[in-house]
């Protein structure tokens, strides 16, 4: 597709533009919509400074993360976990979640959490969850 081209001693002129804001009567045109989109742009701009950097990953992810990892548990017997399932073992330095519900109902009477599994659960428990 061709595309037109001012001749060189022509300065380009900027194509009209007409917007109707959104109460339906306000037009804008020209350089007011121009002057509408750089000021939307630069707000945008500082609001997004404003924003705080988000962590990698919460701690509840990698929590989480590292039960299922380090226990073999699916997904849905983590969500179904208490804090009254939680036992732990301070001879191994793991711990134990005990009546497990698992698939179809079953229940499995404890599993076991190795040590590396533990330490992002119990960093979790420790700052985000104060209470306990």
């Amino acid at each position: 597709m061709r595309r037109y081209k001012p001749p060189p001693n022509e300065p380009a002129q900027p194509q009209s533009l007409r917007v109707i804001v959104d109460d339906g009567e306000t037009i804008l045109e020209g350089k007011e919509v121009f002057d509408m989109f750089v000021r939307t742009a630069s707000e945008l701009a500082a609001r997004q400074e404003r924003k705080p950097i988000p962590r990698a990953l919460p701690l509840r992810d990698v929590a989480l993360i590292h039960v299922l990892y380090y226990t073999g548990l699916r997904a849905s017997e983590v969500a179904g976990l208490t804090e009254s399932n939680f036992v732990p073992h301070r001879k191994s330095g793991g711990a134990y979640f005990e009546h497990v519900v698992g698939k179809g109902g079953g229940t499995r009477e404890s599993v076991y959490l190795q040590p590396e599994g533990l330490k992002p659960l119990s960093t979790y428990m420790r700052n985000e969850r104060s209470y306990y």
